[in-house]
């Protein structure tokens, strides 16, 4: 691929696949402790997998965020219609369902699991934070580079120690300086205009890349451990993971993978909905101890949501009010 023939909207598309089937594969991992050794190794490299979604998602959201050269007033009520409003509907649909099934409902609990406390919408609670932090500084490099260095301190503290900051936003998912580094890093290669070229170098070492990150599962799961984002070198394990993956999508971008581009235009909606797909999916396929079905939990799930992101679209199109339904779930936000 040469950079002239880089297609940037494809290429990012394609990312962002790979990272929502990263986050499935983090909420579809759990399995009885009683599972057979092979199960448990299947539900840590799940795990690991997945570790490798979120930050991915942090770059792709700084790297477009510093394309925007509207007044805070014009992008605030943008994002209301297209982050806000779907977040809180369909968290709290997702909500109803959990409190439906094991009880708990009150307003604390909603706020909670809106905001990403016990749940994984943490990502937008903390994005929201950033537009707001960023939003005026997010050129200036003294403050991108100091912010990162910041964020590597908080990781690290996180990853051999404890970190105040946890304590104080509750969990360290809550934390931004945990995430500071990976949003920097897409509002810098978006300031230099670098993610052609780092698709070019990401696509001539992948193989060099691949065989690095099974090296470090292989050592992980030998001693029955898996990849987070706070494990020990979290920050290069990541890293290095985000190559692959940058990688594998400038590798595809010539190819017609229809369904992969179809997973990362509706990404912000599978985000959004998914976990009421996984609850039932995991219970269900958690009563046979076979590890082939714990790897094919992903699929399943992903499967079924798009079907239903798909159904809901076609439903809403006959009604007047189309535009409206699919902002409910944030069709209109999927680009």
């Amino acid at each position: 691929m040469h950079k002239s023939d880089f297609n940037e909207s494809r290429y990012i598309t394609l990312i962002k696949s790979f990272a929502i089937i990263s986050v499935i594969c983090a909420h579809s991992a759990v399995i009885p402790n009683s599972y057979s050794y092979m199960n448990q190794i299947v539900s840590l490299l799940l795990h690991s997998i997945g570790s490798m979604g979120v930050p991915i998602f942090f770059i792709i959201s700084g790297y477009l965020f510093n394309r925007s050269d509207k007044s805070l007033k014009q992008f605030s009520n943008g994002k209301v219609k297209t982050i806000i409003v779907p977040w809180v509907t369909c968290a709290t649909v997702v909500w109803l369902y959990v409190v439906l099934r094991k009880g708990g409902i009150s307003l604390s609990s909603w706020f909670e699991f809106v905001v990403g406390v016990k749940h994984s919408t943490y990502y937008l609670t903390v994005l929201l934070l950033f537009f707001l932090i960023y939003f005026y500084l997010k050129k200036n490099d003294i403050f991108l580079i100091s912010t990162g260095i910041l964020s590597i301190i908080s990781i690290t503290a996180t990853s051999y120690s404890n970190n105040i900051l946890n304590e104080i936003t509750i969990t360290p998912y809550l934390n931004p300086f945990n995430w500071m580094l990976y949003f920097s890093i897409g509002l810098l290669i978006n300031k230099y205009n670098l993610l052609g070229r780092i698709a070019i170098l990401a696509k001539r070492t992948l193989l060099l890349n691949i065989v690095v990150l099974i090296t470090i599962l292989y050592l992980n799961l030998r001693v029955n451990q898996s990849l987070s984002y706070w494990s020990d070198f979290a920050i290069i394990n990541i890293l290095i993971s985000t190559f692959v993956i940058l990688g594998l999508s400038s590798y595809l971008t010539n190819f017609k993978w229809n369904f992969l581009l179809l997973l990362g235009k509706y990404s912000f909606t599978i985000y959004l909905l998914h976990e009421l797909v996984v609850g039932l999916i995991v219970n269900l396929s958690s009563r046979v101890d076979i590890w082939f079905i714990t790897i094919l939990r992903p699929v399943i799930i992903l499967f079924i949501v798009m079907a239903g992101i798909i159904f809901y679209k076609q439903s809403a199109r006959k009604l007047k009010f189309e535009n409206k339904l699919l902002m409910l779930i944030g069709v209109n936000n999927n680009r």
